[in-house]
């Protein structure tokens, strides 16, 4: 919570230091205050807010799989080694 209300106060100095200027502002900051948006900082794996996380493009089903078996196979192994010697 922290960092998403240092990060929006940064953020709205800027713009309002922007409009004292007589620029036009080109910030996503007033869109960026939502519950969506604030729901997705609190949800994701993140410790720093950010307006934008970079993405990879669409999911993959057949990526995602293949890091489920390597997870199963890891586990598999380990309960061999630890719990059945």
């Amino acid at each position: 919570m922290y960092s998403y209300y240092n990060v929006n106060r940064d953020l709205r100095e800027q713009y309002l230091e922007e409009i004292k200027q007589e620029k036009v502002p080109k910030m996503p900051y007033p869109a960026n205050i939502n519950i969506k948006n604030y729901n997705y900082f609190l949800f994701a794996p993140t410790l720093c807010y950010d307006v934008e996380y970079p993405r990879s493009g669409p999911f993959r089903p057949w990526y995602a799989i293949s890091k489920g078996l390597h997870a199963l196979g890891a586990l598999v192994i380990y309960i061999e080694v630890f719990f059945c010697s």
